[in-house]
């Protein structure tokens, strides 16, 4: 009876102990299967396919902005980069120039990240050796 009472105590202990930590085990194990399951879908893919990709949403930015303020369009960089705080992450990154009417640079930037797992081996080993991967948006 005794043992009994003890095993209770240590079992509701261990779990008032893990408790906070539960949902951050939840939500590593939800971006995990993500991960997964985006990479089973989408598989590896360098980072030229993906660059290739990107630039599609880059242009209706670049462009959009063009037609919203009249601005022209002078040059701009798409970039691929390791995350600095995060070992999981690559950062994707865009930054875009513009000349105003009174001739005055305007710069439209904005990054995201996406999981590296996305990414083939030999690009993130470039990435690692290299730094980053820019590309020039026309």
């Amino acid at each position: 009876m005794i043992k009994h009472a003890i095993k209770e105590l240590a079992v509701s202990t261990l779990i008032e102990t893990l408790k906070p930590y539960a949902n951050d085990a939840k939500d590593a194990l939800m971006n995990t299967a993500r991960d997964t399951l985006e990479s089973a879908i989408t598989g590896r893919r360098s980072i030229e396919e993906w660059a290739e990709i990107a630039i599609k949403g880059v242009d209706k930015v670049k462009n959009k902005v063009v037609e919203q303020n009249g601005w022209k369009y002078i040059g701009g960089k798409l970039n691929f980069q390791l995350s600095e705080t995060t070992s999981d992450k690559v950062v994707i990154s865009y930054e875009l120039y513009y000349q105003d009417s009174d001739k005055n640079w305007q710069k439209v930037s904005a990054e995201s990240d996406m999981y590296a797992s996305n990414f083939t081996l030999e690009s993130l080993e470039d990435m690692k050796t290299n730094g980053k991967a820019s590309y020039e948006v026309e």
